[in-house]
């Protein structure tokens, strides 16, 4: 099998949601669409009738799904059907994913949030859509749900720069009588690092697309090791540019390219 390249999903807007099997009063399953706020979930109360139905507004291309921050256990599934009506993605629809391990491959995390990676075999473009959950056990939580269109967007990383961290968004200081004051905050993870040897075409027709749609602002969904291997979901990040992105020419070829960059995550 020819190894995946890394590729990102801006997460299309999840439209109107016309019906629900399950939800909390205070975590309704709207929740799964408010991409830029992780406290916002989707909870269902109890593990049956779980499901999700949606309206695009127009038909949308659509080659990737994945579930963040859920709370599966190591048998919920996913399910995705896609189509042109509420009726056809409340029967067998024009796509049909059945139903699809979440944690696959199987992971165990100490903070027991699992993100899911299913990759369609073709692109389909429909308006509506349902994920339905099955075989879990308890309440049903998500974080996020992201559908869309994978894009390859560099062949070749840069060696030199890569680096893995985390950002602390809280603070604590001590003030000269050794009182504490601390401010709490979320822990993200953070990916420096760059790609190289682009020509004009890759500039112009991956990464500066994806660059330009994003901004600093737009969230996107990013792989960086598609390889269905327990430590894909460490290599998986959902998150915006801390800085916009500038390429700059190689010190060895004029004609290439190279541009570093900086990911916030949120899972």
């Amino acid at each position: 099998m020819a190894i995946q390249k890394p590729f990102a999903v801006i997460p299309l807007d999840l439209g109107t949601i016309d019906g629900v099997g399950n939800e909390k009063s205070n975590r309704p399953a709207s929740h799964a669409g408010e991409f830029k706020n992780p406290g916002m979930v989707w909870e269902s109360s109890g593990a049956s009738n779980v499901w999700i139905r949606g309206d695009l507004g127009a038909a949308r291309q659509i080659d990737f799904i994945s579930l963040l921050g859920t709370n599966a256990t190591v048998s919920t599934t996913v399910r995705l059907r896609l189509g042109d009506s509420d009726t056809e993605v409340d029967g067998a629809g024009d796509y049909d994913s059945g139903a699809q391990l979440i944690r696959n491959p199987a992971i165990t995390r100490d903070d027991e949030l699992y993100v899911s990676h299913f990759e369609l075999p073709a692109v389909q473009t429909k308006q509506w859509y349902r994920i339905d959950i099955g075989s879990h056990t308890g309440d049903f939580r998500c974080m996020a749900i992201v559908l869309g269109v994978r894009r390859n967007f560099a062949d070749f990383y840069n060696a030199d720069g890569v680096g893995f961290g985390h950002e602390d968004l809280g603070d604590i200081e001590l003030s000269r009588y050794g009182v504490v004051t601390e401010t709490d905050g979320i822990m993200l993870r953070t990916l420096s690092m760059g790609f190289g040897w682009m020509t004009d075409a890759d500039r112009t027709d991956k990464f500066d697309p994806l660059a330009r749609t994003l901004g600093k602002r737009g969230y996107a969904f990013w792989c960086f090791d598609p390889e269905p291997t327990v430590q894909r979901q460490d290599k998986t990040y959902f998150g915006k540019f801390r800085e916009l992105p500038s390429f700059r020419p190689t010190t060895w070829k004029q004609d290439r390219w190279t541009v570093p960059f900086e990911i916030q995550s949120i899972i």
